[in-house]
């Protein structure tokens, strides 16, 4: 026994921009224009949020990348802060 393909004929109004469409399913809200916008809209939203999986080599040169990276803040970072330690001027021996 086949099951029977839904028949709908009745009309809703796209919650996007208000145009009358056919309605092609249950929970339809868009036209087929603006169907297509916000299927757009959520495939970038959850490329954002999964961004893709990186290989073995792609990690060690991030880590190399950031290695190098915090060795020359380390170095600038000394440069600032290194005092002479063996020159006291003011020191009464």
């Amino acid at each position: 026994m086949k099951r029977k393909s839904p028949v709908f004929t009745e009309t809703i109004i796209c919650q996007s921009c208000g145009k009358e469409t056919v309605r092609r399913g249950a929970i339809q809200k868009y036209c087929d224009e603006c169907s297509k916008a916000k299927d757009i809209e959520r495939k970038a939203r959850w490329a954002k949020n999964n961004p893709p999986i990186l290989t073995t080599e792609q990690i060690k040169a991030n880590k190399a990348k950031a290695k190098s990276r915090n060795i020359e803040r380390g170095l600038v970072n000394n440069k600032l802060t290194v005092e002479n330690v063996s020159v006291f001027p003011d020191a009464n021996l």
